[in-house]
């Protein structure tokens, strides 16, 4: 056993003093891909030159500033102002445009709450689309 120990530990280190560095050399591209419209729109801008504005032209550009109208003050209505609304509500006539509450149930009425409710329990098969 010993001598096995002795064997394992004489291999690792001439492994260990044995092994030299592994050298890498890393080589870079030298043909480097540009983006062209990148460069072309670099050298366009750096060529910009604005032209200069006259300070007539600067000044059109700026409106003076004046204060808007003071709006007037909300009237309080009097009560006969009040009163003269509220007759004039009392005295519109309703008109009811729904429909008659029998032509509305009239479909509903011929099951009993219980199938209803298995109705929308069931499974349903999918709508067709079209």
């Amino acid at each position: 056993m010993s001598n096995l120990i002795r064997q394992t530990t004489a291999g690792l280190a001439r492994r260990m003093s044995v092994s030299t560095p592994i050298r890498r050399s890393i080589v870079s591209s030298t043909s480097t891909n540009k983006d062209f419209v990148q460069e072309l729109y670099l050298r366009e801008l750096k060529s910009y030159k604005p032209s200069p504005q006259s300070a007539q032209a600067l000044q059109n550009q700026v409106r003076d500033f004046s204060m808007p109208p003071t709006p007037p003050a909300p009237s309080v209505p009097t009560a006969q102002d009040v009163a003269q609304e509220l007759q004039s509500w009392d005295n519109v006539s309703l008109v009811n445009e729904a429909k008659p509450a029998a032509a509305v149930d009239a479909g509903a009425s011929d099951q009993s709450a219980d199938e209803f409710l298995a109705f929308l329990e069931r499974d349903h098969p999918p709508r067709a689309h079209h």
